[in-house]
């Protein structure tokens, strides 16, 4: 179809080889078969050079040729001219060429295809001067190509009209071409038209031609200069993308499909290459469908072009079709397109390892939004290496790579790691474009993230509020403002200031709904979401963060499917809310769903997640009077957790008595005050916890005795606890000495309340709970008959009420 495309997918008009075969070359030629030979046969040289992309042995092959034709016109111009005016005194012909000359051989009827000849040969060369990036060196042999054809057009005795005028067309189409990357838009625009107006009069005339001759063009006799129509149309697409001219590209595109389809049908390899770049334009635009679309018609018509050989044409759709489902989900089909990107990138680059860097870098961010952190901090320090090694100037890519990094190392908690990342990024580009740039508040939001992250409070709402400053300076309305907005709300939240952090996050969710039309950022806006329903949670207006909450549920469902981990975290928020708003049965159900998502086996949960929601739906079982749900639901979190601690299995609140005495032996083999022991702290209390509402269901279940021995264990492991939580300790306590005092069991009653008392006083000091702890202690003595115990416990009581409570409280007057 005499075209070709260069690396950003311009086409370029190649010329046809029968100028050099036609008789008026060998008659201009001046019948030397030898000469014509030699010209001719380097232009197949040049053109198979070529087409093995040797371009440097191509122009200076192409010039070998266009020497041979210059020395024909010298020798020509030479025999016409007289002995007496132009021959030197000792008949040497002149050395070179002069412009007079042209004019003479564009004059002869049988030398005037010359004209023709030179033009196509500069015509060549400049092709090969474009895939070499060298545009200026291009455009001078475009336009001496276009000079020499117009000085044909002074004669009048043409033939090879038509040739003429197609070579006129492709010229013109490839001028443009490297006008546009020469950044000289309007003389490409204009030259484009030219191209156009010539390949479609030609195609006009041939059928008037044809109608007037009543004989009908052959069946194939138009396809090229339809191509060739179909082709520039094809580069204004592209032509106007550059000049953000979006809406006319995508007219350009579609007429170039049009005329294609029409011609050459749909399975035609040129609209693979159109539909391609129409995806791309799509993309740009944010319309995520429409280009996936696009896409994929265009990799079917490429594959069976191509049959089921490997190429890196379908590797580069592929990673077209990543990028999109990684803008607009499911992830797994974004790493599934990379994944086959990745293995065809690996096979067939060589040593050209660049293209396996990008696939490498967008594998690692659609990874780390999967939250498979591992695999993409290996692509990512991968892409890193080959992109380090590569030795080319281009920083920012090491720079967004590295950032990316970075933010994987926060996701894995690793917040040295992702400090240095961001560092050196910093640093980079402070010195690079100054403090009030894009990139230097990207690399600040990572920062305070990461701050955020780390429980860093008062550093991050510092660092986030400057990237605000920024922010609100270059891009108010942007995504990214939107993005600060949020995480400096979060941070708020955190610091305890929850109604300004209600405001930032409006204003986030506003600030993105203007700038990310048809919900192009469906991961920020469910974290928006998210947000702003943990922050009406908290001022109890519970309706409006129901609404929250399910909107991040509906749009991850969108993005992630209904089996997504992300899905958890917003499932136990639902279900908490609910449960505040006493809809248990409601929040049954968010919980369970909860733990259904966490038990698939691609999420692979940790003990360490699932048995909070446990929990959560313990609670809700037993306020929804589902006893013995509940009992299973809570015994069963209760295992979990001893088996945290221990390392072992465990098999109910018997088998657990017996391990007590060796968590107390490993806690004093732990150092004081070290993580390790605030942490197992935290662990027993959390079993402790749960004991208590074990025993609060086996109680509501009738059988007392059983759940007086699990308040007793919780107690027992609140008594283990090494960072000792005094009013749990007081609260288990006083709820075993009510037990026991109703069973009449008053000696024991007396010694949990002295538990109580004891635990109270160590936080309280003497406080209206402490007073009536004292009075429950007087009862019992009193109920024992130690009267002077019980007088002393009252005195005490009252003393404390009067202070608390006043003298004329029902509470004084009664003790």
């Amino acid at each position: 179809l005499q075209s070709a495309q260069d690396s950003e997918g311009y086409y370029i008009n190649t010329s046809a080889f029968n100028l050099f075969e036609c008789r008026q070359f060998l008659i201009a030629m001046g019948g030397n078969a030898s000469n014509a030979s030699l010209a001719t046969n380097y232009i197949r040289t040049a053109d198979a050079l070529c087409d093995e992309t040797k371009y440097v042995r191509a122009i200076q092959t192409y010039y070998a040729g266009l020497g041979v034709i210059l020395a024909r016109v010298r020798d020509w111009i030479y025999a016409l001219k007289s002995d007496e005016e132009q021959r030197t005194a000792n008949g040497v012909p002149p050395t070179h060429v002069a412009q007079e000359d042209f004019v003479r051989v564009a004059c002869d009827p049988d030398m005037n295809i010359i004209m023709l000849i030179v033009s196509s040969i500069l015509h060549r060369a400049g092709n090969a001067h474009l895939h070499l990036c060298q545009y200026s060196e291009a455009c001078r042999d475009y336009n001496s190509a276009q000079t020499y054809r117009s000085m044909r057009n002074k004669s009048h005795d043409l033939t090879l009209n038509d040739e003429d005028d197609m070579l006129q067309g492709r010229i013109s189409n490839n001028l443009a071409c490297a006008l546009s990357k020469c950044g000289l838009l309007d003389e490409a625009r204009s030259e484009y038209t030219r191209a156009l107006q010539v390949k479609q009069g030609i195609l006009e005339m041939w059928h008037k031609r044809s109608k007037q001759s009543a004989t009908s063009i052959e069946e194939d006799g138009d396809m090229p200069l339809v191509s060739d129509i179909t082709s520039t149309f094809h580069n204004i697409g592209l032509l106007r993308v550059k000049c953000n001219e979006l809406k006319k590209a995508e007219k350009a595109y579609k007429q170039s499909l049009s005329l294609r389809v029409k011609k050459f049908g749909l399975d035609d390899v040129g609209v693979s290459t159109t539909l391609c770049a129409l995806g791309g334009l799509y993309y740009q635009q944010g319309q995520y469908d429409d280009a996936f679309r696009a896409f994929k018609e265009s990799l079917r018509i490429w594959q069976k072009h191509v049959g089921k050989k490997n190429d890196l044409v379908t590797a580069e759709h592929y990673y077209n079709i990543g990028l999109i489902f990684y803008q607009k989900g499911p992830v797994s089909k974004a790493r599934a397109s990379l994944v086959e990107c990745l293995r065809l990138r690996k096979q067939l680059c060589g040593d050209n390892l660049l293209p396996v860097a990008s696939a490498l870098s967008l594998s690692g961010m659609i990874n780390t939004m999967a939250g498979a952190h591992e695999e993409a901090a290996s692509q990512l320090l991968e892409a890193l290496e080959i992109r380090q090694q590569a030795d080319r100037n281009e920083g920012h890519d090491l720079m967004t790579i590295q950032l990316s990094l970075g933010n994987v190392y926060q996701l894995q908690n690793k917040f040295d790691d992702a400090m240095d990342c961001y560092s050196a990024i910093l640093s980079e580009w402070m010195g690079r474009f100054g403090s009030d740039h894009a990139k230097v508040a990207q690399v600040l939001q990572s920062i305070g993230s990461a701050y955020l992250a780390a429980d860093k409070y008062d550093k991050a709402k510092t660092t986030l509020e400057e990237v605000l400053r920024i922010r609100r300076l270059l891009e108010p309305q942007s995504v990214e403002m939107a993005e600060t907005l949020d995480s400096l709300g979060r941070v708020l939240y955190k610091l305890g200031d929850t109604e300004k952090a209600g405001e930032l996050g409006e204003e986030a969710l506003e600030v993105l709904k203007s700038a990310a039309k048809d919900n192009s950022e469906p991961i920020l806006l469910s974290k928006v979401m998210k947000n702003l329903g943990d922050y009406y949670q908290d001022v109890e207006a519970f309706e409006d963060a129901i609404d929250a909450y399910e909107e991040c549920q509906r749009v991850l469902v969108a993005w992630h499917g209904e089996d997504h981990a992300s899905l958890v975290e917003v499932l136990n928020e639902i279900g908490v809310t609910r449960f505040k708003s006493e809809e248990f049965g409601v929040a049954k159900y968010s919980f369970e769903e909860a733990l259904r998502v966490m038990r698939l086996p691609q999420n692979g949960a940790q003990d360490t997640v699932i048995f909070p929601t446990l929990n959560h739906l313990g609670h809700a079982l037993y306020k929804n009077n589902d006893l013995d749900l509940a009992a299973e639901t809570y015994i069963e979190s209760f295992n979990i957790q001893v088996s945290i601690i221990t390392g072992d299995a465990n098999d109910g609140l018997k088998e657990f008595g017996s391990k007590l005495s060796t968590i107390k032996d490993r806690i004093s083999s732990i150092e004081q005050g070290s993580d390790q022991l605030k942490s197992l702290s935290g662990s027993l209390g959390s079993i402790a916890n749960i004991l208590r509402y074990i025993g609060l269901v086996i109680q509501d279940q009738g059988d007392f005795e059983a759940a007086l021995s699990a308040n007793k264990l919780s107690l027992s492991v609140r008594l283990c606890q090494p960072i000792r939580d005094h009013s749990a300790v007081a609260l288990m306590a006083e709820t075993i000495a009510i037990s026991e005092y109703k069973r009449g069991n008053h000696s024991n009653a007396l010694d949990y309340f002295s538990q109580a008392l004891e635990a109270k006083k160590a936080v309280q000091g003497d406080t209206i709970d402490v007073a009536r702890t004292v009075n429950n202690l007087a009862n019992i003595h009193y109920s024992m008959g130690n009267l002077d115990d019980a007088m002393r416990l009252y005195s005490q009581s009252l003393d404390i009420k009067r202070i608390c409570l006043g003298q004329e409280s029902d509470e004084v007057v009664n003790t």
